[in-house]
């Protein structure tokens, strides 16, 4: 598969999965919350852009680059503040126990598309110099 197919595949994935927790969103109202799935909505639009500007021109450009950074960057702020969210929301018994591994689950499965999309970055945006600026570290294990 081509490079560009290939991350326009696992986006399309994360996208998916970024839509199917912010339809279940709001689960217990407050600022944790808000700021996650404010992350999830950007991760959506930028995805969006990306797909966009692949189907155009399947090659790497900066509206691309900057997006996939908006994409990794945004996932790994999103997981952190999830991860807050759901230790108070588990300590206060806010929300019951399947639904925070429900999302759990959907976090989890974000990060593993993204970080199988990244040989094909790696490839698309020519080389790992220039994907270390897009792909934070623990993506490329």
């Amino acid at each position: 598969m081509h490079a560009a197919a290939e991350i326009a595949y696992h986006l399309r994935i994360v996208q998916g999965l970024a839509d199917r927790v912010l339809d279940r969103m709001p689960v217990w109202e407050n600022t944790m919350e808000e700021r996650f799935t404010m992350l999830l909505q950007e991760k959506k639009e930028a995805i969006q852009i990306i797909l966009n500007g692949l189907r155009e021109t399947p090659e790497m450009n900066d509206e691309i680059h900057k997006n996939l950074h908006i994409v990794y960057k945004g996932d790994k702020a999103e997981k952190l503040i999830f991860e807050q969210w759901k230790r108070v929301a588990e300590q206060n018994n806010f929300v019951n126990s399947d639904e925070l591994d429900w999302l759990e689950e959907n976090f989890q499965e974000m990060k593993k598309e993204l970080k199988e999309a990244v040989p094909s970055i790696h490839e698309f945006a020519g080389g790992w110099e220039k994907t270390r600026f897009i792909v934070p570290a623990q993506y490329r294990e």
